[in-house]
């Protein structure tokens, strides 16, 4: 597996790629070329604790802590249960965000800003905001009008529970918003 790139890590920090495949490719990439750590996930151990085998560290036998306890090891399989249920409700929340923004797309352009603004839950998740804002965008360069459009209805569609819209993942994306609108704020619709 090859290292981790610097681009790879501005795609997630721009929201073009999540943090959790980032992660997964982390993860494979030390469990791949690293032979202790190869070693402590295969037996389910910890990483050692200083040195990694090389030249002059220690051996690795020295640095590998004994393996968990089995409560321990029952913790561990819980959240590794826990994470493959939040990976399969992200999907979910992924895949009604994609449709919600093909129904949007599909209604006529005067009735869009209606329908974001009356939806309760649907039209109301990141996962939805992220992909409008990523259409915007896209159409920038072939239609200016129907890109501003879609940028304004970002401040909308994001829920304001809470102060939702002060979050750094919400103002990066009324930011992108914005520069799809030429700098027009989201906010005055």
């Amino acid at each position: 597996m090859d290292h981790l790139t610097l681009d790879e890590y501005w795609e997630a920090l721009r929201g073009k790629r999540s943090f959790g495949q980032l992660a997964r490719q982390a993860h494979e990439h030390l469990v791949d070329t690293c032979p202790a750590c190869s070693e402590a996930w295969r037996n389910g151990r910890g990483a050692p604790v200083e040195g990694t085998g090389g030249p002059g560290a220690p051996a690795l036998e020295d640095n590998v802590p004994p393996a968990l306890p089995e409560d321990e090891r029952a913790v561990g399989l819980a959240d590794l249960e826990r994470t493959e249920r939040l990976l399969v409700q992200s999907r979910e929340v992924a895949r009604r965000a994609r449709e919600d923004l093909k129904l949007l797309l599909a209604m006529p352009r005067d009735e869009r800003r209606q329908r974001v603004e009356r939806a309760r839950t649907r039209m109301r998740s990141r996962a939805f905001v992220e992909l409008l804002v990523a259409e915007a965008e896209e159409r920038l360069a072939h239609s200016a009008d129907e890109a501003a459009h879609l940028a304004s209805l970002v401040f909308p569609a994001l829920d304001r529970r809470e102060g939702r819209v002060e979050r750094p993942w919400a103002r990066e994306l009324v930011a992108r918003a914005d520069a799809c609108q030429g700098g027009t704020p989201s906010t005055a619709g």
